[in-house]
This record gives C-alpha cells, structure tokens and sequence, in this order.
C-alpha cells in the first residue's frame, strides 16, 4: 500500500514490536504510516494514569500511549524502510472533561471494566 493508516487502533495491540513490523510490511517501499495515537501527557494518558492507581493495567501488555511517544515510535520502526523521521505530533483533546467522560463511558470497553470495577466509585472521580 502507498499509505497504511491507523487512528487509536494499532496503538492496542498487545504485541507492539509485531504490529510495527506488520504495517511496514504492508506498506510498500517510499509510502507513508500515518497513525494518530494517544499520548502519555495528553488527557486520554493521564486517565490511564489515574483510572491504573486504581486497577491495575493487564499484565505484560505496555500501555498503548506509548505509541505516542517519539522514542516508543523510533524503537518499534527504526530501520525500517516506511517509517518517516519527520515526526509530527498535534494534540487532540476534548472540549469540556465532561464530554471526555461521556464518550469515554459510551464507547471504550476498558475504561467502562475499569470503572465499573470500582464499584461505588463516581466515574467523576477518576
């Protein structure tokens, strides 16, 4: 493929060096990955934070903001051939906390097992 794309997908895979050599495996010489992932400062890296010092992270899996980061990405993609230097990093964010938490609640699985797990605990208070 020209391009190979992944927007807060690959980021959760459990085997992080197996799925950098795949996309440039698919991704012909010359051609671009494009992968937008969470960061471990940004808003979505600070909940993992504080949503872990209550329930630990699954065990032997590194945290999918990693992909995030510039070093994580060298690591995983140095050497190979689609991988572009010119890193471009851009923040995205939610609006209010509050509608970070309602789409957080409605669509993402582990967050909902995290919070529930909690019990009696406010999801607010995460």
């Amino acid at each position: 493929y020209d391009a190979v794309l992944s927007t807060f997908g690959v980021m959760f895979t459990p085997n992080q060096e197996k799925a950098a050599l795949e996309l440039t495996r698919v991704c012909r010489k010359g051609g671009r990955i494009g992968l937008a992932n969470w960061t471990p400062e940004g808003f979505i890296g600070q909940l993992f934070k504080t949503i872990g010092a209550h329930v630990p992270p699954p065990a032997g899996v590194k945290s999918p903001a990693l992909w995030g980061t510039e070093a994580r990405l060298q690591e995983m993609f140095a050497g190979q051939d689609a991988f572009d230097k010119g890193l471009d990093f851009a923040d995205a964010f939610h609006l209010a906390l509050s509608q970070g938490q309602e789409s957080l609640k409605t669509f993402d699985a582990a967050f909902i097992k995290r919070a529930r797990s909690l019990g009696d605990c406010p999801v607010e208070k995460l």
